[in-house]
This record gives structure tokens, sequence and C-alpha cells, in this order.
């Protein structure tokens, strides 16, 4: 049942915008460029930055597969995925960065040795995509050895030939893009702004009933009437307040509690069913942005 979080992705704007903007236009040119270029997401918790970049990752992926079809993993790995750890020091951004490479390291190992190493591994790994996700988790301080993150950051930036993307809650307002150094890593990026998905939109836009119609498309229910969660489409509003990820939480988890239930003739989310939904999410903090 991971399917259900892990395989529906909704192609919004702002997805395909940045899918197609980082495979087609900054990937290619990042390779010969030195000057390289990124991509920061940022936006509110909930929006679905996280799921953007993953569209990005899979599609960066599968391009690197149709032109290294002899490619062996784990020996190459096209595409990194760190997370920052809460409050995190450059050093223990640096663990990140190597536990995802699967690189020992001692405790009392100075940050520039593990710097070195992790930069080897990208090399000898021909990473071509690095995702730094949580980046709202840096603290602005000064810190032993390199003299803050961002630092570590710019050094990570002219050093690793790929494409960076930066993903975290109200990017701008937390410093990150401050200060002689924060202005060069702002130069080299776009910024990408990813809010709550409208009630009403223009037909430029993705419509709420529309998100809702796709998500519904892709659920493996068997008794669920066609277009019966597009009817409910005023009710998740006011749940989720246009947040894609509280919607998805919502209507996946009921969806695997019917699934899990083991009656497919029953396989279908009602209101209630969704409303209890709620009130557990809201239980164990999940959401605390909802009436």
């Amino acid at each position: 049942m991971s399917f259900l979080f892990n395989d529906i992705i909704v192609p919004t704007d702002p997805l395909t915008t940045a899918v197609r903007y980082v495979t087609e236009d900054l990937e290619p040119v990042n390779r010969n460029n030195p000057d390289r270029w990124g991509l920061a997401i940022s936006g509110e918790g909930g929006m679905g930055k996280t799921t953007i970049a993953d569209a990005v990752m899979r599609r960066s992926f599968k391009i690197y597969e149709q032109d290294h079809p002899g490619a062996a993993y784990p020996e190459s790995l096209p595409v990194a995925y760190v997370k920052i750890p809460s409050s995190a020091t450059p050093k223990r951004m640096m663990q990140a960065f190597a536990d995802f490479y699967g690189i020992t390291m001692t405790e009392r190992e100075p940050t520039e040795s593990i710097v070195k190493r992790v930069l080897a591994h990208m090399a000898d790994a021909d990473t071509r995509l690095v995702v730094i996700d949580e980046l709202h988790r840096l603290p602005p301080g000064l810190h032993r050895g390199l003299a803050e993150p961002k630092d570590l950051l710019r050094e990570l930036l002219d050093d690793v030939v790929a494409t960076f993307i930066y993903a975290g809650v109200d990017l701008p307002e937390m410093g990150i893009f401050d200060g002689p150094t924060g202005r060069q890593i702002a130069s080299r990026f776009s910024l990408l702004e990813v809010n709550r998905l409208p009630r009403h939109a223009t037909d430029e836009e993705e419509t709420w009933r529309g998100v809702i119609e796709y998500i519904e498309k892709k659920l493996p229910l068997f008794a669920q009437p066609a277009g019966s969660l597009v009817d409910l489409d005023e009710f998740l509003y006011q749940q989720t307040l246009g947040s894609l990820g509280t919607l998805m939480r919502m209507i996946c988890g009921a969806a695997k509690t019917l699934i899990a239930r083991g009656n497919p003739d029953s396989e279908v989310i009602t209101e209630d069913i969704l409303r209890r939904r709620t009130r557990d999410m809201q239980a164990t903090g999940m959401i605390t942005n909802i009436p």
C-alpha cells in the first residue's frame, strides 16, 4: 500500500515547471558550466515542496538511465537526496551526505576532512543532481571550522559538478540568502514559491476540483463511485485550506484504512470517513491549521 503515498504525484503547475526547468534547462548546461545554476523551492509546510523535488529526481534519474544503459548501482548514484537534521551544524550536514553515500566516519573527524571525502564520492558516483531538503533547519549562527552553514552550501555549489535543488519552509525569510555569501548563492538560484491551491482558479491554473479528480482516479479502490470525492470539494477545502500535502494525507490515509479492512465492496471514501480521518490527524499533530 506504499503506492498510495509514493506514486500518486499530482502534476500541478509548480511541479511540471520544476521538472521541465531542471531537467531540460539546468542539468544539460550545468555539466559544462563553472557557474552552475540551481532551483530553490520555498513555501509553507505541507504545500508539496518535497513532492516536487521527488518528481524532479525521478525524471532526472530516468534520463540518466536512458543515457547510460550500462550504469551499475550503487557505484553510480546520479541523484542524491539529503535531508538536513534539526539544528544542523556544518558537520552534521556533511554527516547526512556521508550517510547517503555510505561513508564511514569517526566522531572526531573534522568537517573539512568529511567534505573532501564526500566530494570525492560524489565525483566517483557521477552525481548530477543534488537535492537538499528541509533547508530551513540550518541555523544561521557561527560554527567552528567553516564559518556558517551557508559557507558550506557555497563550497558544495562551487566544487560539485551537479545541479542543486534547495527545498524548505520560507527560505527567503530564514536568512540563507542574506549577507555576502547568501547573496552570491541567491544570484545562482531561481526561486519557486509553492503556495496553497486556490479554491477557484483561472483556466490557466489547476482547479481545486481538478486536483481532487486526479487523485480520485489514481486510488485503487474497487467501490469508489467516479466523481464522489470531487463532489466533496468544498468540504475538503474547508478541512485542508488548500494544502496539497494535507489533502493527500487525508485521502490516501482513508484509502489505506479501507483497503486494510479486506472488503473490496466497502472501499468507498465518504465524508464521514474523511471527518474521522481529520480528527485522527489533528490528534496526532499531523495537521494543525484546519478548523
